[in-house]
């Protein structure tokens, strides 16, 4: 009886990051998007803003999952995972409106790129 419940777990926590990873690669053209349309302080304020939420409703399944009652708060993961696709996938431009003033650090821009791409990962 509890391998069904850990296979199905297992199963909801894959289906959780797939979406998630879809919903990201549809984040990317519309963070571009955001980024022409109304420059990096916007963006950067959204897409950290997006970030943190994401973050804190990490919690909640979380500790959801601490307390056994993982049945009850399993449906913020997605959200959780969502909001912080979304708000990573916009960081990333963010150190691409420092290249026009870095163009004698192109490494500089390119090692930031890299490391705001790590973001969504904690």
């Amino acid at each position: 009886s509890d391998e069904k419940v850990c296979d199905k777990s297992a199963i909801f926590v894959s289906e959780a990051i797939s979406i998630a990873s879809s919903i990201m690669i549809g984040a990317q053209f519309l963070a571009g998007l955001c980024f022409d349309l109304f420059g990096v302080r916007i963006l950067s304020i959204v897409s950290a803003s997006l970030v943190l939420l994401g973050f804190l409703l990490l919690q909640v399944p979380l500790l959801g999952a601490q307390y056994g009652r993982d049945t009850d708060t399993s449906g913020f993961l997605v959200w959780a995972l969502v909001l912080v696709d979304i708000g990573g996938a916009a960081i990333v431009y963010i150190p691409m409106a420092m290249a026009p003033h870095l163009s004698d650090m192109p490494t500089l821009v390119s090692s930031a790129v890299a490391a705001v791409m790590a973001v969504p990962a904690l």
